[in-house]
């Protein structure tokens, strides 16, 4: 007995074979993932979020994810498993750079578009929680229907962050002291 395909999967098949939505490719023309132990970068273009107010419903007492909201999540995850087939979970403090590219001339907040993504990527299993997001840059790009978002998440070195923060420290330790 062959299991129902969900909307989610559904619309993959229909926007994902050609290769003709949002820049996104097709199997065949899918770069190799490289194998590693800890992933330090991942990049994704995702179809452009339903708008904030359909995105939640109240119910019982609180707010869910609505239809549209859980649609949504899984079509992410569909896009994120056709891209990343062997995808490990980030566990790091990450820095993330998106460019949305709204679909219309409406006027949108970007900070809308934002926590749809963040949920959905986690529950694609990219990183563990979004709370992991230490630096965040958005860009509005052009007007491109039907719309879509390119996500670029880089994992943050400590090392490298912790010289970055001592340097810091000695800088204004210096300038106090050429104040005094």
């Amino acid at each position: 007995m062959t299991r129902k395909k969900s909307y989610a999967e559904k619309y993959a098949e229909k926007h994902f074979v050609t290769g003709q939505t949002a820049g996104r490719m097709n199997d065949d023309a899918k770069p190799a993932q490289p194998k590693q132990e800890e992933p330090t970068r991942f990049a994704i273009v995702l179809s452009y979020p339903p708008t904030a107010n359909t995105l939640y419903v109240n119910k019982h007492g609180g707010r869910l994810l609505s239809k549209k909201g859980r649609e949504y999540c899984d079509l992410v995850t569909v896009t994120v498993w056709k891209e990343y087939r062997q995808l490990q979970r980030m566990t790091g403090r990450l820095r993330v750079n998106m460019a949305v590219r709204c679909p219309d001339h409406r006027r949108r907040d970007l900070d809308n578009v934002q926590k749809i993504v963040w949920d959905a990527l986690g529950k694609a299993g990219v990183y563990v929680d979004d709370s992991q997001i230490d630096e965040l840059h958005v860009y509005r790009g052009t007007i491109t229907p039907p719309g879509y978002i390119a996500i670029v998440i880089r994992q943050i070195d400590e090392n490298l962050e912790k010289s970055r923060k001592a340097e810091k420290a000695s800088q204004a330790e210096a300038a106090e002291a050429a104040e005094d």
